[in-house]
């Protein structure tokens, strides 16, 4: 699923057509670097799902888990 995701951002971003693919200029791993460090600031889907799913983690683990600990 990520890397579905991934290829949806990258061809919204360089317009790449079921044919032709364009010339890429930039590694999409400096595109996906926070603007201060020269990046667009685009999140790397992975990474992201990867950290949604620690703080999943870290929630269930508490005293208090709210209602996704009563269900």
């Amino acid at each position: 699923m990520c890397k579905e995701l991934t290829k949806i951002q990258r061809s919204f971003l360089w317009g790449w057509d079921c044919e032709d693919k364009k010339i890429t200029w930039i590694k999409w791993d400096n595109l996906c670097k926070p603007k201060v460090e020269g990046g667009l600031g685009i999140r790397d889907i992975k990474n992201f799902n990867i950290a949604l799913l620690a703080k999943w983690k870290w929630r269930l683990g508490m005293k208090d888990q709210g209602v996704c600990g009563k269900i």
